[in-house]
């Protein structure tokens, strides 16, 4: 039976990196990945772009793995939010407000990398490394205790020990749910659709999001050859309008798109197919278990606002990685674990009531929450301190 420190169930973004940290740190780490990449699913990557903010870079330098993604990102120099009222009475019914890095002495808020090259390098990095075996197409079937390590068997029938066993297979985590771990969960009604657009305008580095009933239109800039003009679309709407969306033909959606856009870019036109991601908040009751550390969407996933998604599963590696080099002759203890748990929680409870709350008044059609957006974002834009601590929170 073949032993390693720690085993990370799940090979997608998060679980890469996090076998690429532990690796960089002298760990011996086995990674296992239920599916095998494919043509389909490059394809689905391809469609989709990651925020990568200031904190996340810095610790992807440190483990030696931002220069190989640097090439291929986007600097994201400047938010701008615009709040469109759909209340008659409204005045201004349309008004903007600026974040700009500079603000907080910041040359960038961070980076904007294609999701397609990002995995795929990363998943060049763990193969090749010395200190990594990773197996594709094997899943988790069961686990148990013995003598203080984790015996987990894999679905190609081979048992593994280990001292930790980082689950990291995402909202329907394997291995939360063997943990008998629950979560808390809430369907938002809303789908993000999901796409990648040319546009006439230069987006300059910029990140738009439209505020308006249903819920945001995010651009995210993309670096291309073309003199910047491919951003990504988020578009985030109730499943109703999301299904009539979906039903126009190509001439028709990009004629809403351009609508709804507010022409911010120019004229929009899809060059990807859309994706379609169901939008809820989700946070687990707990993220140990004896042994086991839940990282990533397998112990929170929230909507797609403020880029915190993949920012705090690295935020959750850096932490976990951290105290297994502090407690090296021990790593996996409950100690530790419940230390992790301690340190992550409260954060994330908070960024969920953030995000959940913003998406809220980004969504609602209600006149007074409307009112109460606008107000909000005014009062940020006035107060200076305000604005320059919100978007250090924003950061993490």
């Amino acid at each position: 039976m073949k032993f390693y420190d720690v085993c990370i169930i799940g090979g997608g973004h998060s679980g890469l990196v996090a076998a690429l940290a532990f690796a960089k740190n002298n760990f011996r780490v086995l990674c296992v990945e239920s599916k095998t990449i494919s043509t389909s699913s490059k394809k689905d990557l391809e469609l989709r772009t990651t925020a990568h903010l200031l904190p996340t870079v810095s610790f992807l330098k440190t483990i030696g793995v931002w220069k190989h993604l640097e090439a291929y990102s986007c600097p994201l120099e400047t938010l701008k939010i615009i709040n469109e009222k759909d209340t008659e009475s409204s005045s201004p019914k349309i008004t903007n407000n600026i974040f700009q890095s500079n603000e907080i002495n910041q040359n960038n808020f961070g980076y904007n990398v294609p999701l397609e090259k990002s995995v795929g390098i990363l998943r060049e990095l763990v193969k090749s490394h010395e200190n990594i075996i990773m197996i594709d197409n094997t899943s988790l079937t069961s686990s148990y205790l013995e003598n203080n390590l984790r015996i987990i068997q894999l679905s190609n029938g081979n048992f593994i020990k280990t001292k930790l066993v980082i689950g990291a297979d995402g909202a329907n985590s394997v291995v939360r749910s063997l943990s008998g771990i629950e979560v808390f969960e809430k369907d938002t009604g809303q789908v993000a659709l999901t796409f990648n657009v040319k546009h006439t305008l230069e987006h300059k580095n910029i990140s738009n999001e439209l505020y308006k009933v249903g819920g945001p239109l995010t651009t995210i800039p993309i670096l291309d050859d073309n003199k910047n003009l491919h951003s990504s679309i988020v578009w985030m709407n109730n499943k109703e309008v999301t299904e009539q969306l979906l039903s126009l033909n190509k001439k028709n959606f990009a004629l809403k798109l351009n609508e709804r856009s507010l022409s911010i870019l120019g004229e929009m036109s899809p060059i990807t197919t859309i994706t379609e991601l169901p939008v809820r908040i989700m946070v687990s009751q707990r993220f140990v278990e004896e042994r086991i550390a839940l990282i990533g969407e397998a112990a929170h996933k929230l909507p797609p606002i403020g880029a915190q998604g993949f920012n705090m599963s690295v935020k959750d590696i850096e932490t976990i990685l951290h105290l297994c080099i502090k407690n090296a002759k021990n790593i996996g203890s409950s100690k530790m674990l419940n230390l992790y748990q301690f340190k992550r929680y409260p954060e994330i409870f908070g960024k969920a009531f953030s995000v959940g709350f913003l998406n809220k008044l980004a969504a609602s059609e209600q006149p007074v929450f409307q009112n109460l957006r606008a107000l909000g974002l005014d009062a940020i834009d006035n107060i200076g301190p305000l604005k320059q601590s919100i978007m250090r929170f924003g950061l993490g």
